[in-house]
């Protein structure tokens, strides 16, 4: 049997009215002759948030969750002592989203695919589904008239709607395959379509895939609990602003990136370079470069609405002045390459 619950775009609902709607639809069903035990809840949008909440209350009479527009919360998720994503839940749970959808960011579809697939811990592999389609909405799962609040942000189609409904049902139908005869619902276009961003995200070192570690030492210690650091910013940062050395071949710099927060004093964490050369010979210099990364405050509600991506990227960097001087360039001089470079 499957209930969906609805945008509910008037307020939240009350679980109280969602499980009259479960069971009034129970009662119709069971008239019209239907003998399953089988409960699947669907929600679109904010009721897909709200059938999460439900679910998780009645575990145990659910058997599957399919949500449209939307996807798992970050609050239901942790991070394991080896690093790996475990989810706190154990409903199997398939996510449609489209990569046209102006009110559940694709972005945010991504992040989840980072931890229901890439990262997910071995005994939850495959119970989380996502699929991903091509120049779909967040109109493309209803008919009729768009609410006002879609009408305004959402995008505009690329696909039909007749096509897009065909496909979804396709989709819900492999699902429940999945659930009633353990045959994995196919997501490899899906991942074909989300890897950019996942990567995208593992550049920038996104927060919500792990936390920033953020420990007192200005190397942080290596956890699989969080982040080290931005692996962009430890490819190019320090690199760009030390440039070419004045065309020294011989010399090049690798650096190694860590998270704290850069306005803290106690202790203060300053960008360092730890050795030098003279110049002449092949050599690396070592650096040590500082981030935090700044996201904006309302993706904090986990709606999908908001932009998720760090909006800067707050970073210290040894000057180019004291990248030269360690190289072994004789004299640099700050004004002519940090203050008008």
């Amino acid at each position: 049997m499957f209930v969906a619950v609805p945008h509910f775009m008037g307020g939240t609902p009350n679980p109280v009215a969602i499980n009259s709607e479960i069971k009034d639809a129970k009662k119709k069903l069971a008239e019209a002759g239907f003998t399953g035990d089988k409960l699947v809840i669907g929600g679109h949008s904010l009721g897909g948030v709200f059938a999460q909440s439900w679910a998780q209350g009645h575990s145990d009479d659910v058997s599957g969750l399919i949500l449209m527009g939307s996807g798992m919360q970050r609050d239901n998720h942790e991070i394991n002592a080896d690093g790996t994503t475990h989810w706190n839940w154990d409903v199997p749970t398939l996510t449609i989203n489209g990569t046209k959808d102006g009110l559940y960011r694709f972005s945010r579809v991504a992040e989840g695919w980072w931890h229901q697939y890439e990262n997910i811990e071995q005994a939850q592999k495959g119970m989380f589904p996502i699929i991903a389609i091509e120049g779909t909405t967040h109109m493309s799962y209803m008919t009729g008239d768009a609410p006002s609040n879609v009408r305004k942000n959402d995008l505009r189609p690329t696909m039909d709607e007749d096509k897009a409904h065909i496909l979804i049902g396709g989709y819900m139908n492999d699902f429940l395959n999945q659930i009633l005869n353990d045959v994995p619902v196919n997501t490899a276009i899906s991942d074909h379509l989300l890897a950019p961003m996942v990567e995208a995200m593992k550049l920038e070192g996104y927060y919500n895939l792990k936390k920033p570690c953020y420990t007192s030492p200005l190397v942080n210690l290596e956890d699989p609990t969080c982040l080290h650091g931005s692996p962009w910013n430890a490819a190019n940062a320090e690199r760009i602003m030390a440039g070419s050395f004045d065309d020294n071949k011989n010399i090049s710099i690798v650096t190694d990136d860590n998270f704290h927060r850069v306005s803290s004093v106690t202790p203060i964490h300053l960008a360092e370079i730890d050795n030098t050369c003279d110049g002449s010979n092949k050599c690396t210099l070592n650096s040590i470069s500082v981030t935090e990364n700044i996201y904006g405050t309302m993706d904090k509600m986990d709606t999908g609405f908001y932009p998720i991506a760090a909006h800067e990227m707050r970073t210290k960097l040894m000057s180019r002045q004291a990248a030269w001087a360690a190289a072994g360039v004789e004299n640099p001089d700050f004004h002519e390459l940090d203050e008008t470079e």
